[in-house]
């Protein structure tokens, strides 16, 4: 009788215990539906940070697409509903500069973006990081076709923003850019200002802006070129210096043409604003005039001579800048902690140089400079490139950079880990390689990371700058820089033989007593790949010397 109660027992705790299961299996499921289905939390936030991404690019292109139209300098001659004066970033001009306007086009949008900015490549596929400032969570597709944003010309001079999915087909129209689309901004009531008989001016109740934030919803500063009837011709000395918290939605400060000078720390701290439209008119601009602004570009007027000390010092989201052709000195901490920089040309012009003025600087950088190292004035300072880890390229190294940059802007992961085998002239796959050298993917590839870049970064960078003084890009320079660009086998075979002194290629194979299976055992047992890749690098390498 014990017995069969104790079955009985046993028998209902199982049943007891498939029923929880069964309700277990239950939550569990919709536990399961609430974070991944369609509607789940973790889908949801997928979502939600890849329309960020699409809103942050998106962004991005229209501040390029503004910036473009403000360089076609073409006037509207518009005015708001209340006669104030308008000026369309499709013009630098704020009134009365018709002399300044170009109706033609110097280039389309689709160059301004490849060729001045460096954003696209020539496919159009647009580099996040260089756009940005930063990762996102897409956008960051290494073939050109999936998990990329796009840049498509539709027609003449209209250009559309694509995202293209983790399958080319799945295509995302997100903004259409057509001239005369471009965004208006309102020229700044003058009462905002203060000016001297000479024409220098400074934002007014300075402190208040500061201490009550009376415009935190101002997101463009149009200064006019005319105050109370007198033209604008200097911005004064701290003019609108840590005044983020007042202005903290700033993000476009246009000065006028006929200002020639911009005082000390005038911008300083103005960490909301992204971009600076300074005329050609200006040819001084003073000490921290930038400083710890959250500029993403800037232009400097070409007919600048001196750039001051921590002129953008501490601008760590500004991605490029060009030095103008006329700077003749570059002062203490100029470029200090601009991590951001991809990289820098230092102009032959350039004389002087003070000390720290690339202190912060990181590996990932890269700092140009157009004469040799025997060539350095003595008036350089010996501790300019003090606390700079950048890679300091002269002369002789700056045309292969370049090339380098352009080499590999297009290349895939595959494509950059076959370049690094070749380097090594390893015959074997890339996962064989590693096995070789003792290490999983997971360790090669946190390299970069300890480095601060992303994997294909880290890729590029062992390709340009290997320690071992080699790389198979140098082998492609060369043979670009030689007339050996886009040959084919056969005429790769022809040069060979006839740098030899015989006519063809079977000639050459008879002359050394070798079939054509023996010559590729030959080339195979040296570690090059192909037989294009043996004939590159006998032709167009420089031997050593």
């Amino acid at each position: 009788m014990k017995f069969k109660e104790k079955q009985k027992n046993k028998g209902i705790t199982l049943i007891a215990l498939v029923i929880t299961i069964i309700v277990l299996l239950i939550l569990a499921g919709v536990t399961i539906a609430t974070l991944f289905g369609d509607n789940g939390v973790l889908t949801k936030a997928t979502e939600a940070k890849n329309e960020q991404a699409d809103a942050t690019v998106e962004e991005a292109v229209k501040l390029a697409w503004n910036e473009y139209q403000m360089m076609l300098n073409e006037p509207t001659g518009e005015k708001n509903e209340s006669g104030t004066k308008i000026a369309s970033t499709s013009k630098v001009k704020i009134q009365g500069q018709e002399e300044n306007y170009s109706a033609t086009p110097t280039m389309t949008f689709w160059q301004f973006l490849e060729e001045e900015k460096h954003y696209i490549n020539e496919q159009g596929v647009i580099d996040v990081k260089t756009l940005v400032g930063e990762t996102l969570s897409r956008g960051n597709g290494t073939d050109g076709t999936t998990d990329v944003y796009k840049i498509e010309e539709t027609e003449e001079n209209v250009y559309v923003l694509v995202y293209y999915g983790e399958k080319s087909e799945d295509k995302t129209e997100l903004a259409t850019f057509t001239p005369g689309d471009s965004e208006v901004l309102e020229e700044t009531d003058e009462s905002y200002f203060e000016i001297t008989e000479e024409g220098e001016i400074w934002l007014k109740k300075y402190g208040d802006y500061y201490k009550n934030r009376l415009d935190d919803t101002m997101e463009s500063l149009v200064i006019p070129d005319e105050i109370d009837g007198k033209k604008v011709t200097a911005i004064a000395d701290d003019f609108m210096r840590k005044l983020g918290n007042a202005f903290k939605n700033l993000k476009i400060i246009v000065i006028p043409n006929g200002v020639t000078i911009i005082g000390e720390s005038a911008f300083e701290s103005m960490y909301p604003v992204e971009k600076i439209v300074i005329p050609d008119s200006v040819t001084k601009i003073g000490t921290g005039a930038f400083a710890g602004c959250g500029l993403k570009s800037i232009q400097l007027p070409n007919q600048l001579t001196v750039i001051e000390g921590g002129l953008l010092q501490g601008c760590e989201s500004l991605t490029n800048i060009v030095i103008p052709s006329n700077v003749i000195s570059i002062g203490n901490g100029a470029f200090y902690h601009c991590t951001s920089i991809e990289s820098i040309i230092i102009p032959s012009s350039v004389t002087n140089m003070g000390e720290y003025v690339f202190y912060g600087w990181e590996s990932n950088q890269s700092i140009g400079i157009e004469f040799s190292k025997s060539e350095i004035p003595d008036t350089w300072s010996e501790m300019w490139d003090e606390g700079c880890d950048a890679h300091i390229l002269f002369k002789e190294e700056l045309e292969y950079f370049k090339f380098a940059q352009e080499y590999l802007s297009n290349k895939n992961q595959e494509e950059l880990e076959e370049l690094v085998l070749k380097t090594g002239a390893y015959p074997g796959t890339f996962d064989q390689f590693l096995t070789g050298v003792g290490m999983t993917r997971d360790e090669w590839e946190q390299q970069g990371t300890d480095e601060g870049m992303t994997y294909i970064e880290w890729l590029k960078d062992i390709l340009v700058y290997g320690d071992n003084g080699f790389s198979w890009v140098q082998v492609e320079f060369e043979v670009s820089k030689n007339g050996g660009a886009g040959k084919t086998l056969e005429e790769l075979e022809t040069i060979f033989a006839q740098r030899n002194g015989i006519p063809s290629f079977d000639e050459y194979l008879s002359n050394i007593n070798m079939t054509r299976e023996q010559f590729e055992e030959k080339i195979k047992n040296q570690g090059f790949r192909t037989e294009e890749d043996y004939l590159k690098y006998h032709l167009y390498y420089p031997s050593p010397s």
